[in-house]
Formats: structure tokens, C-alpha cells, sequence
């Protein structure tokens, strides 16, 4: 009956309101109707509170618990006036509650004895310490403290890269314990310094016998057929022969008298420049060589923690061999050969350190000090791939054929220890004649209708490695030469 009763005057509320509105009035009044909604919202406000006593990081988390409980919405910063040597927060939170934040801060901003820390407020149970890295990249210890073998479950660091600063919050008991872990861990990375070795070891004999064909056809061959005639003056063809027939003596007595006959010159220049015979023989012995250091490779055990790798470092080498090169005109010049290299890739290098009984603490921490460096102790085992590219022949015009070759393996390789990646053998026996077609084919005779080139040739291409320890604070290697220097 009451729910009759309701739903009645409500339907009578709604007509007796739009009754007014079916007609406009007479007099062209407008009726406004204005809704006024009061939902509850807190009018935030912020204060400066500044700290006589207490540090801000001390006193923000009992300031922000209250405001917290009050509204979500507040919110509590720190100010730190280091030049001032002043510290402050700032308070964001409902008008009503700012009175119980003052009564707070001046109940707990109160001089006293601090403790081993500096902190004047005990019973947080939160200890918040910094931590500035000396050798190992800040990443890396961030990512140990959160994800790695110290991590805590109630600890957390972050990273401010500006000042490559690590902090964290946690328990006293778990802080302190994260910070050994960290001083522990923070020592000089180790290095080594791979050099790439690459022998180079050359025996030709050249043989080149025969007449250059070609050089013989349009120089001395051409002059030994050139002739010249002085011509004469001649009456009548018909009285040449006329005299021709009659009596021997008439004609001696006309060509006497009457006639000049060319006779037949012969002007050769013979410089023999045609005449090829030339034998040379040698040797040849090179070594270059190429240095690279890098850093040990850190494995995990947690394949989620192995987002770095592959690692890989690179080495080349790139003689600049001369070679004698020809343009579009037949100019000949000598340009640097660009067609051997050699490119070592070494892939996730692990350092191994070799001591002594009695050098390796009971915890099992190695020493980082220059004194341990020097003795040279361990290897290095790694994986590599060795790419060659080495020049085979060269076309009259000087263009370079080249032969690629990639070994690859894996390698433990011990300090101040030399070891073989790759030994490579080249053998030419190169028979070429060039002459006149057909006669150049019979034997010995050949050498007078053309000319016969041999080329011997044997390379030996050995590439070695050696390591050593390379100690952080160790100076920088001398440079090659000035000019290198002056590009650094």
C-alpha cells in the first residue's frame, strides 16, 4: 500500500513540474531550472613544512601513512637544500587534514641522538641506502638486487642515471646484507687482450723466353720490308720497250742517259726490345698483427637474465698490398690492393684466473690488484670465426680475383701462450704463350714464333692468437705509429 502511495505522488510531482513547461508564458518569461550536485570531493591544498631536525627521507613515510589514510589523493615530497644544508617536505592534502599534519611534523621534528645511520627516527624498520659503482655498469647490480640472487621480497633498487646512483629500500638485516653483497660484487671486471698474429710467406720464380710477336710485327719486321725508290723520268712507256727489244746496248745507253732506278734500302732498328728472356726469383716474409681486448661474459643460470647475449667482438686486419693498374686509356698506376683481409669474430669470451694456495680467500673472491694481473695466471675460452679473403690472380688490366674461406671453432686458449686458428697454402704454376697461331705449339721452336711466360708461385698464410690479463688501471698501449696517435 505505501509503494502505491509513492509511486502516485511521484507520477503527481512530474506533471504538476512539466505542466509549466507545455505552454510558454504570455509575457515571454523563461523559467530556469539549475542543478547544484555535491559529490564529495576534497579541496587539496599544499604546504612547505620545513625541518629543523629530521632528514626528509626520515619523516616522509609516517607523514604519507596519515595522509594516505585520509585520501588517496594526498601525496608527500622531499626537498633537500643542499647548499642550504636544508632539508623540507612538501604535503599535498585535504584542507580539514592540514592542522593534523602540523601537529605531526612538530611532535616529530624534535632534536635527539642519532643513530649509526644519522636517522633520529627508529621503528620504521625501512633503511634506505646509496651506492655509487666504481667498476661494474649500474645496470647490471640493479638488475642483480630486483631480479637476481640477493633479491628480497620486500627490497627494491632503482637507478638514478644522471649520477649512475643505486638505492633501495629494505629491512635493516636485508639492506646491510644487500650492500656487502654489492661491495663484493663491484670489483674491476676482468679483461683480456686477444692479439690476431697473421704470417704471410711468399716463394715465386718468374720465366719469360721468347720473341714478343707483337712487338717484332710493328717495329723492326715493319722497317725490314720498307723500300724506297727514286723515281725517274720517263718519255714513253711504249719507247721502254721498244728499247727493251731492240739491242741490249741501246737500252744500257737509255738507262744510262736517261733513267734513275731506285734500288732497295733496308733500315731495321734492331734494339732487341722484342727479345724476351728474363728469369727472377724471391722471397717474401710478411707479419702484421691486430689487437683486441674485451671484457668477460657473464652466463646465467636464469635464461632471463641472458638478454645480452650474444656477445661479440671483432678484429680485422687489411694489408695494403701495391698493384699495378690500368684505366680505360692504357695508363698504367699504382693503386693499394683492397682484395685480403682477414676478420676474426670471437663470441662469448670466458675469462679463467689460475692461483696459487693461499691467493683465494675463503670466500672465494680472486685478488683485483695489479701485483696478481702481471703473473698472467688462467685462459680464456671462447668460440670464433675466422673469415679470409686473399687475392689468387690478377687480369692484365690489374682487376683482382680473390678466394674467400671461413673456419670457425672453438678455442681454450692459456696466457702468454701462442696457438694456431688457421694455416692456409697457395700453390700457382701458370704456363702462358702468346705467338703466332699453330707455330707456337712445336717444341722449342716456339720460342722463336712466340713467347712463353711461367709463373711459380707458393704462399703460406699462417694466423695465430695470444692472450694476456689486461688490468683496468694498466696504461694505455703505445700507438702504432704518430699519425694514429694524433687521430685518437
Amino acid at each position: 500500500m505505501k509503494e502505491k502511495r509513492i509511486i502516485a505522488a511521484l507520477a503527481l510531482a512530474v506533471s504538476l513540474a512539466g505542466f509549466p513547461l507545455s505552454g510558454a508564458p504570455e509575457d515571454g518569461d523563461i523559467r530556469t531550472i539549475r542543478l547544484v550536485q555535491d559529490d564529495g570531493q576534497i579541496r587539496i591544498v599544499s604546504k612547505l613544512y620545513d625541518l629543523k631536525y629530521l632528514k626528509a627521507t626520515d619523516v616522509r613515510p609516517f607523514i604519507e601513512a596519515a595522509v594516505k589514510r585520509y585520501s588517496r589523493a594526498s601525496k608527500v615530497e622531499r626537498v633537500n637544500y643542499s647548499q642550504g644544508k636544508k632539508q623540507a617536505i612538501i604535503v599535498s592534502t585535504g584542507e580539514d587534514f592540514i592542522p593534523y599534519v602540523d601537529e605531526l611534523i612538530a611532535g616529530l621534528d624534535k632534536p635527539g641522538k642519532p643513530d649509526p645511520n644519522g636517522s633520529l627516527i627508529a621503528g620504521t624498520g625501512v633503511t634506505r641506502i646509496t651506492y655509487v659503482p666504481n667498476y661494474r655498469a649500474a645496470d647490471d647490480i640493479v638488475r642483480l638486487i630486483n631480479e637476481g640472487t640477493i633479491k628480497t621480497a620486500e627490497g627494491k633498487a632503482f637507478l638514478d642515471k644522471d649520477t649512475n646512483t643505486i638505492y633501495w629500500k629494505d629491512d635493516e638485516q636485508a639492506a646491510q646484507g644487500i650492500l656487502a653483497w654489492v661491495k663484493y660484487l663491484d670489483r674491476p671486471v676482468p679483461q683480456v687482450n686477444l692479439r690476431l698474429n697473421c704470417y704471410e710467406i711468399r716463394e715465386s720464380k718468374l720465366r719469360d723466353i721468347g720473341l714478343d710477336y707483337l712487338a717484332w710485327k710493328n717495329g723492326p719486321g715493319l722497317d725490314i720490308f720498307s723500300t724506297g725508290f727514286d723515281s725517274g723520268r720517263i718519255f714513253s712507256n711504249e719507247a721502254f720497250f721498244k728499247l727493251i727489244n731492240e739491242a741490249s746496248g741501246l737500252v744500257a745507253k737509255n738507262f744510262s742517259a736517261s733513267w734513275g732506278y731506285g734500288a732497295f734500302f733496308t733500315a731495321p732498328q734492331f734494339d732487341l726490345s722484342f727479345v724476351r728472356l728474363l728469369q727472377q726469383s724471391g722471397n717474401a716474409k710478411l707479419a702484421a698483427h691486430a689487437d683486441l681486448t674485451f671484457v668477460n661474459t657473464a652466463v646465467y643460470d636464469n635464461a632471463a637474465l641472458n638478454t645480452h647475449l650474444p656477445k661479440v667482438y671483432t678484429a680485422t686486419l687489411s694489408p695494403g698490398y701495391e698493384n699495378i693498374v690500368k684505366d680505360s686509356d692504357d695508363r698504367s698506376s699504382i693503386q693499394e690492393s683492397s682484395g685480403s683481409s682477414f676478420t676474426l669474430q670471437v663470441f662469448n669470451p670466458v675469462i679463467c684466473f689460475g692461483a696459487e694456495p693461499g691467493e683465494i680467500d675463503p670466500s672465494g673472491k680472486i685478488p683485483s690488484t695489479e701485483e696478481f694481473y702481471k703473473k698472467n695466471r688462467g685462459g680464456v675460452v671462447f668460440a670464433y670465426q675466422l673469415n679470409s679473403k686473399t687475392v689468387t690472380e690478377y687480369s692484365n688490366r690489374g682487376d683482382e680475383l680473390g678466394s674467400s674461406n671461413t673456419v670457425s671453432g672453438e678455442l681454450t686458449l692459456g696466457f702468454k701462450t701462442e696457438k694456431l686458428l688457421s694455416s692456409y697454402v697457395r700453390e700457382h704454376d701458370v704456363e702462358q704463350t702468346v705467338g703466332i697461331p699453330f707455330l707456337v705449339k712445336i717444341p722449342v721452336l716456339k720460342y722463336l714464333f712466340g713467347t712463353t711466360t711461367t709463373i711459380k708461385e707458393r704462399t703460406y698464410i699462417i694466423v695465430t692468437a695470444e692472450a694476456n690479463l689486461v688490468h683496468p688501471n694498466a696504461p694505455a698501449p703505445v700507438p702504432v705509429s704518430k699519425e694514429i696517435a694524433s687521430g685518437l
